[in-house]
């Protein structure tokens, strides 16, 4: 469930809810006191002077305790989970500083090859919170090299095995960097490894050597002290501390509870995951228990600190200072019934007798009469009992009609109440489908700004490359600068190939494209897509086949759509068939429409493939045979514009077995 933000944990509003009942009960029964017989009114008189002294007292005071408590204990809870947090982001940031001095001091290029080794070396071992480090360069196919390994020399002796597992544990982080480096963070998840018997998590800076491939500085980081400080922390002592990641694992340690209800977990980690911080206090239910819990996130890893105590436990003067009210409320009533008894023998005959003429005037008996004579208290009583019941006679007319126009009044409320949910019901619905609407275009924003990066980012440093060796090296022959210039075109028409196809499912989308139907010649203009891909197909030794039923065939429809729309499809098939293959493009007409079909000789389509073949981004499990660029927009492009046109476009394929797309188009 979603965390208040603005809880305040324990709340201090116990006692007055319940002094507001009792004092709505007295109200009411002062209201309704001609109902009810002289000795009970008599008790409740007496109920109110020894009762509502001892509880306005007591509540006062439990308030007064009771706020105390709150603030100390949601003070408490907010202190050590933040200071734990902050403990955790000095003890990281400490380590990371550290290994940055050493990445600058070895891109020093005033350093040779020796000393940075060395500096490197010395340097991470004089780093306490560093278990292992490596110096890692980039492949050209994603993989890493190991260029240099740094052991921690240190006065305990580790077996073969922990080392083993540190290195294993070293290994794994490889495939996390690039994610790691593109989200901004500093810090890999957390893992406990049985040899060496730690917590342990990986750090790494970027480093630029002068004539080498990208390479990542990665140190495995010790937990242990973060360990030992939450197992030391005085909090302990009245409540209990874990630490837990976005997949729900607990980091460092595990708490001491039973139950699977444990909502505080589930909201951390519910923040942690849609990258929301904000800490607070906050009840939940667990085990049948109520749990005060506070919450807290370190700055530089996915982590929450909670910390948690029972409310019971806290509020334990609380509940003895409520025992004793109780008890003084039971001496009370005690008090005031013994007072009632004694005072209805006394004087209980005559207001009996009242009494009686009371309870008939309640029923609705207005025409009575009364024989009491003396002219005491009582005898007064009596001729206002008379005078009353004349007075309620008219009172109780007036009180009907006021009932009925009241009944009307909440028939016309109940109507205009009704009529007011359903509207906010309906804004509701809509704010929430603008939601939804906001986060899938907040989700394609963030794909298309991570592909134009991500395939940009190569031909772009291709392009640098190239143009520095140009302009540095002035003795190149003719041949080696044409060789440079031809790869940075070579580049350059990657960047528009990319740049284009953003660009045009950009413009589809918005509707910028027109189509204009006019007679095509079917044959010929797809005669013309196949002999504008036979340059890149010869590349690869890659036969492109093609073959019509009718040379003259014409159709209604967009000559420029309909080429895209093949070109993409044969281009495709090429990019995406091994060397030596086969490509056959058929054009084939019935009565009501015109086939074209591109069928390869390639990898196929899985059937998860298959489910997100025309999505947007879409990255399926084959890849260029020949090094081509995929933005995973082409089929996209194709399904938009095939819809834009009244053409239906459809695959037909197995694992291994290549792929044939079908475009019919209508004559």
């Amino acid at each position: 469930m979603p965390v208040n933000k603005s809880s305040s944990g324990l709340q201090n509003s116990y006692f007055s809810p319940k002094f507001t009942y009792f004092s709505q009960f007295y109200i009411y029964i002062g209201l309704n006191m001609k109902h009810l017989k002289w000795q009970h009114k008599l008790f409740l008189i007496a109920l109110v002077i020894s009762i509502v002294p001892v509880l306005l007292i007591s509540s006062n005071m439990i308030e007064i305790t009771e706020e105390t408590l709150t603030n100390n204990v949601n003070e408490e809870l907010s202190n050590a989970a933040n200071n734990l947090s902050d403990d955790i982001n000095d003890y990281l940031i400490k380590a990371y500083e550290k290994i940055a001095i050493i990445e600058n001091s070895i891109e020093d290029d005033n350093l040779g090859s020796n000393e940075k080794i060395s500096l490197l070396v010395s340097g991470m071992r004089d780093i306490n919170e560093v278990l292992t480090a490596s110096l890692v360069f980039q492949n050209p196919d994603d993989t890493y090299s190991q260029a240099l390994k740094i052991e921690k020399e240190t006065g305990e002796p580790i077996s073969q095995t922990a080392k083993d597992s540190l290195d294993s544990y070293m290994i794994s982080c490889y495939p996390g960097l690039a994610n790691l480096e593109k989200d901004g963070r500093k810090f890999g998840n957390a893992r406990y490894l049985n040899e060496p018997d730690k917590w342990v998590t990986y750090t790494y800076r970027t480093v630029s050597l002068e004539g080498a491939p990208k390479g990542y500085l990665i140190a495995v980081l010790d937990l242990s002290q973060l360990s030992d400080r939450i197992r030391n922390d005085s909090f302990l002592a009245s409540g209990n501390i874990y630490i837990v990641d976005p997949d729900t694992n607990y980091i460092l340690n595990r708490p001491a509870v039973t139950g699977s209800e444990n909502t505080i977990l589930s909201d951390a980690v519910e923040m942690l995951t849609t990258s929301s911080r904000a800490s607070g206090v906050t009840n939940f239910k667990r085990n049948n228990e109520t749990i005060v819990a506070s919450f807290a996130f370190p700055q530089n890893i996915d982590w929450a600190v909670i910390t948690e105590m029972n409310r019971d436990e806290a509020y334990k003067p609380v509940s003895r200072m409520k025992q004793v009210m109780l008890m003084w409320i039971a001496g009370g009533l005690i008090l005031a019934g013994l007072g009632v008894v004694l005072f209805t023998k006394m004087i209980g005959r005559p207001i009996h007798i009242l009494a009686n003429k009371a309870d008939e005037i309640s029923k609705g008996n207005f025409d009575i009469t009364i024989d009491y004579k003396p002219k005491d208290s009582l005898g007064v009583l009596g001729n206002s009992l008379l005078s009353m019941s004349k007075s309620l006679k008219e009172s109780f007319l007036k009180i009907e009609n006021q009932n009925r126009q009241l009944e009307e009044y909440n028939r016309t409320l109940e109507d205009k109440v009704k009529e007011r949910t359903q509207e906010l019901k309906q804004t509701n619905d809509d704010l929430q489908k603008a939601y939804l609407q906001v986060l899938e275009l907040n989700k394609e924003k963030n794909e298309f700004l991570g592909i134009a990066a991500h395939d940009l980012k190569n031909p772009l440093a291709a392009i640098k490359g190239f143009g520095k060796i140009i302009f540095e090296e002035h003795e190149m022959d003719r041949e080696e600068i044409e060789e440079y210039a031809d790869n940075i075109v070579s580049s350059s028409e990657r960047m528009f190939s990319i740049i284009t196809s953003l660009l045009d499912i950009n413009r589809i989308e918005e509707g910028k494209v027109a189509v204009k139907f006019d007679e095509v010649w079917l044959t010929k203009a797809i005669r013309e897509i196949v002999f504008m891909n036979m340059e890149n197909a010869q590349k690869k030794d890659i036969n492109v086949a093609f073959e019509s039923i009718d040379e003259n065939m014409t159709i209604m429809n967009d000559r420029e759509i309909i080429s895209q729309i093949v070109d993409n499809l044969v281009s495709n098939a090429v990019k995406f068939s091994p060397h030596g293959k086969n490509v056959y493009v058929t054009i084939k007409q019935s009565e009501e429409s015109a086939t074209v079909s591109v069928k390869d000789e390639g990898p196929g389509f899985s059937d998860k493939d298959k489910e997100k073949l025309f999505n947007k981004f879409a990255r399926l499990s084959a890849r260029p045979t020949g090094g081509e660029n995929s933005t995973g927009l082409g089929l996209s492009i194709v399904k938009k514009l095939a819809e834009m046109i009244g053409a239906d476009i459809k695959v037909e394929s197995e694992k291994d077995n290549g792929a044939e797309f079908i475009v019919t188009l209508p004559l």
